[in-house]
């Protein structure tokens, strides 16, 4: 099928980078604890609203073992243990890394800002301090 009148990702978005920050271990009590939000945007131009009407954003990326709905840092000899990073849609909702879909819904043909949110989730009781990096690539489906 060929879509016509698609939106098309901004080139400065095509290898994004999110600054997680630096958190204290200590924040994270037990699993399922969630660091402070930290908030980040996909730029979209030449969007048009009837055919996004249908769109969708999902992440990829290595699942945490623990959680396989998250997404799991970097394997180093360095890296941080219990912690894995979340991600979410600007209203709060979780989305599931690989499954879930984040929709892409213009009100107006042209340029288009999708927020999201992604925070460190604590996936055991027990959170030790490290490196805390992880890659992950998002699609554009249809449907």
């Amino acid at each position: 099928e060929i879509y016509s009148g698609t939106c098309t990702v901004n080139d400065s978005d095509m290898f994004l980078t999110v600054p997680m920050g630096q958190i204290s271990s200590n924040q994270f009590k037990r699993a399922g604890d969630v660091a402070d939000a930290v908030v980040f945007d996909i730029h979209f131009s030449y969007c048009n609203k009837n055919v996004t009407r249908n769109m969708a954003v999902v992440f990829h990326g290595n699942s945490d073992v623990r959680n396989p709905d998250l997404l799991a840092l970097d394997d180093r000899d360095s890296t941080a243990k219990g912690i894995a990073i979340a991600l979410y849609d600007i209203d709060g909702k979780f989305v599931p890394l690989n499954t879930g879909q984040i929709p892409v819904r213009p009100k107006a043909d042209g340029p288009y800002t999708l927020h999201l949110v992604a925070k460190y989730r604590a996936t055991q009781d027990n959170v030790s301090g490290g490196y805390a990096s992880a890659q992950a690539w998002f699609t554009l489906v249809y449907e």
